[in-house]
């Protein structure tokens, strides 16, 4: 059995700033993106030689604004300190309008196996309203030029749950996505995230807040119209014909140990789960050799986190998860207390519990987070 570990590699440079994102990303520091390649080589040169990676996924920001050369020379230093495995899953995050059929060619012949489209929405304006720099022609141009350039494995990310958005122009960018037949499909609901640029729309009026009740119409739209174009869902957001699951994903849903390198980055190995500062000056000096790493977090988790948050992770897959095996080592008093909320959320429809295997019901699947929070360390005494 191998013991390779998954790595993520943060690219945070954009073209602009999307008015929902949240994540560590810049639109008006692009000079520094050679600075910033320098410190994350000499990031996974200090940390992932003890590693060998099963998958590689490079995020954003927008990755896809890295030259071929670039991305090439990444996979040869991440070769060269840790190594990866024959076979391994090599995904890298694409913005329509970023990349065309050269672009897509050579970086298939880097290695790069897996393409994630961030398309977001087929309505043009919805796009603006984002924030995004595409249009919907943008995005199938790009998509169809992946496909040119001999990619088998295409995810699309849509967002459901917009400020506005009706169960119609939802079912028409899900209509447009299935008819390109990418090879995966996830499904985002908009999370409004504290200081960003859509946030403060709603918050001040200029858009509508989302209406929970849509968003659940939307859901259970998306659960009928994938499943009836052969798309099989296998985790809360995520569906894929057979054999096109997100390998990497797969590992922070399976609460199996990942390495994070880049901005912000995050990693969890065992017990042990730290992220890289999210100010670009501080990670610069500190992994050019000018300063001290810092972290923004950095902690041991204890027993009863990792239980709950394996169980956590793990019903998000529609598979669920295995209780005793999960519960095997935990507190007497936790893993009795887990047992009986999972018991009274079956009660209620959320669950389903067969024998030692549980999971989530369709019904759960569209309330996760009732359940999610129910299942937390400090709601479980």
């Amino acid at each position: 059995m191998s013991d390779a570990i998954a790595l993520y590699i943060h690219f945070p440079f954009c073209l602009s700033k999307c008015g929902y994102c949240a994540f560590a990303s810049f639109d008006k520091q692009r000079d520094r993106a050679e600075a910033y390649l320098g410190a994350a080589a000499h990031e996974l040169q200090s940390c992932g030689s003890q590693f060998r990676f099963n998958s590689v996924y490079f995020g954003g920001g927008t990755p896809s604004l890295l030259k071929p050369g670039q991305i090439s020379e990444i996979l040869g230093r991440v070769e060269k300190h840790s190594g990866i495995e024959a076979g391994a899953e090599i995904t890298m995050e694409v913005n329509p309008a970023t990349a065309d059929f050269d672009w897509f060619r050579d970086v298939r012949e880097c290695g790069v196996n897996r393409i994630s489209i961030g398309g977001q929405s087929f309505v043009d304006s919805e796009l603006k309203m984002l924030g995004r720099q595409h249009d919907t022609m943008q995005a199938e141009s790009t998509y169809n030029a992946c496909r040119q350039a001999g990619f088998d494995n295409i995810n699309i990310d849509l967002l459901y749950g917009l400020p506005g958005q009706t169960v119609h122009a939802w079912q028409y960018s899900l209509e447009r996505v299935v008819d390109l037949a990418p090879d995966h499909i996830s499904l985002y609901c908009l999370s409004l995230e504290s200081g960003t640029g859509i946030t403060r729309r709603v918050e001040s009026g200029q858009l509508v807040r989302p209406d929970p009740d849509c968003c659940a119409d939307q859901y259970e739209l998306a659960q009928d119209t994938l499943e009836q174009n052969q798309y099989r869902q296998y985790e809360i957001s995520n569906w894929a014909i057979p054999g096109k699951q997100c390998r990497h994903n797969m590992v922070y849903w399976k609460h199996e140990p990942y390495l994070g390198v880049g901005l912000s980055a995050c990693s969890c190995i065992g017990s042990h789960r730290w992220a890289n500062t999210s100010d670009l000056d501080e990670y610069i000096r500190a992994f050019s050799g000018g300063g001290g790493v810092t972290y923004q977090d950095d902690e041991e988790l204890s027993s009863s986190t990792v239980v709950a948050e394996t169980l956590i992770l793990g019903l998000r897959l529609n598979s669920g998860i295995n209780l005793t095996h999960i519960l095997k080592g935990a507190e007497e008093g936790f893993a009795k207390s887990s047992r009986a909320r999972l018991d009274e959320m079956a009660a209620y429809g959320m669950i389903d519990i067969n024998g030692e295997r549980v999971s989530l019901t369709r019904k759960g699947r569209g309330l996760a987070n009732e359940v999610f929070w129910r299942l937390l360390p400090d709601k479980i005494a």
